[in-house]
């Protein structure tokens, strides 16, 4: 999917704040998990390394990590999340291979908001993290850019047995908004031209060459 300009709604963007909190007001959730060896992760930027390294599934002492750059309204990255290939990787070599997520979010304001709320369900753990990321990505494409306010992504939240309360003032207080514009400045630093795009031990490669890949850097 080669990324464009969507104009988001001004109602959508006023039910949310419009400051950006400092550093100082952000939980650092980063440093709940462990960094990934610099060994797998090559020249990817700061803010992507750590996006990884808290979205990271698979064994610990995995020899390959695969990180999928992608955006949540992505039509390609939906349709591989369900195809599964990911999984299928991981279920092929079970003990060596680990693999990752990264937002790039587009300029459209549901992939911002899906990123924010992303990290909000995080703070209630890895499990949930996973689940509304899985959640967000088994929407169709219509269904995702019906998202025009707010109140579906608490929904979601709520099917999922979130606890909504910590869910929504995380959302609503904006606290992961830098991270968010840090993570669109990282994906112009890599020079990415869309989504998604799979970095396996740091580097690059198309979908379509993403196990070849992995085979290679097993061996």
């Amino acid at each position: 999917m080669f990324l464009g300009d969507v104009t988001s709604s001004d109602s959508a963007e006023q039910q949310l704040p419009n400051s950006i909190p400092s550093l100082a007001d952000t939980r650092n959730i980063f440093d709940e998990y462990p960094p990934l060896p610099d060994n797998q992760m090559g020249l990817l930027p700061s803010v992507t390394r750590q996006m990884a390294q808290v979205t990271v599934r698979g064994a610990q002492n995995a020899k390959v990590t695969v990180v999928e750059i992608g955006s949540y309204g992505c039509s390609v990255c939906r349709r591989l999340h369900r195809r599964g290939l990911l999984d299928e990787l991981q279920a092929q070599y079970p003990d060596d291979v680990r693999v990752a997520f990264v937002s790039w979010p587009t300029t459209q304001w549901n992939d911002k908001v899906a990123t924010e709320a992303a990290f909000c369900a995080l703070e209630q753990g890895h499990d949930a993290f996973m689940a509304y990321h899985d959640a967000v990505f088994s929407l169709s494409d219509e269904e995702y850019y019906a998202y025009s306010d707010i109140a579906p992504f608490l929904e979601l939240a709520q099917t999922l047995d979130l606890n909504t309360e910590d869910f929504s003032g995380c959302l609503f207080s904006g606290k992961y908004r830098n991270i968010v514009f840090s993570l669109i400045e990282a994906g112009t630093e890599l020079g990415l031209r869309g989504t998604p795009t799979f970095f396996v031990n740091g580097v690059a490669v198309s979908y379509q060459d993403l196990e070849a890949a992995v085979q290679a850097a097993l061996q």
